[in-house]
């Protein structure tokens, strides 16, 4: 039990290191994105990369959307 504490204290600790501008759920890396959007972290994060606006929720691509906002793909 206390190294699942330990486990999850790190890999927040990692969560909280790679965070765009402060805000908890949106990262440079599909990777944190993945993991912050995951049980027990949380239910939603996103990745804005190269003009793209990724959201995952639950680790999973849900949407991604253009640098004006418009919806080009979305999970089926």
């Amino acid at each position: 039990m206390i190294d699942d504490r330990n486990q999850y204290e790190k890999t927040k600790a990692w969560l909280k290191a790679n965070q765009v501008s402060g805000d908890n759920r949106v990262f440079n890396d599909h990777r944190h994105a993945i993991v912050a959007s995951s049980d027990p972290y949380g239910l939603f994060a996103e990745v804005i990369s190269e003009g793209k606006e990724y959201q995952y929720c639950n680790g999973e691509l849900h949407f991604i959307y253009d640098e004006k906002g418009n919806e080009i793909w979305r999970i089926k």
